[in-house]
């Protein structure tokens, strides 16, 4: 024999928000739910990466067209965990771009201050992770006053 849904769960709507309201009808609880984990912000006319509060790549630093042109691009795809092919045609060796890819993640890496945030490239996909949230990252110098 089928199993048959009780009348009350069959005919329970989704409320606007997407959650399943639970058996008593008045859903979770709004404080309930997870933050949004943070992301990174990149400045571009600053020339400014910052995460979590800091400052990891300081302005007036000079980067090189690959390297700002990967940031912006991971910027304006809203920071995903993984980018496929980010970096734009004026920019990209057409000939060898993974490798290319490879060399702007490792600038990328060189010119954080912390090693807050850790980046990966496989084939034309560019990821990024929090090593802080991971529990990866070392704590920041103290700052001089």
């Amino acid at each position: 024999m089928g199993h048959r849904k009780s009348r009350q769960h069959r005919d329970r709507a989704l409320p606007r928000d997407g959650r399943l309201a639970s058996r008593d009808g008045r859903g979770t609880a709004s404080g309930s739910e997870a933050p949004a984990p943070p992301t990174p912000d990149w400045d571009e006319t600053r020339g400014e990466l910052r995460f979590r509060d800091e400052v990891l790549v300081e302005r007036g630093r000079k980067l090189a067209p690959v390297v700002e042109a990967l940031l912006t691009a991971l910027a304006r795809a809203g920071w995903k965990p993984s980018t496929y092919d980010p970096v734009p045609p004026p920019h990209r060796d057409s000939q060898h771009p993974v490798a290319q890819l490879r060399q702007a993640v490792k600038r990328v890496k060189a010119s954080l201050r912390f090693d807050w945030l850790d980046f990966h490239v496989h084939k034309l996909t560019v990821s990024w992770e929090d090593r802080v949230a991971t529990g990866r990252a070392q704590s920041p110098p103290k700052k001089c006053r």
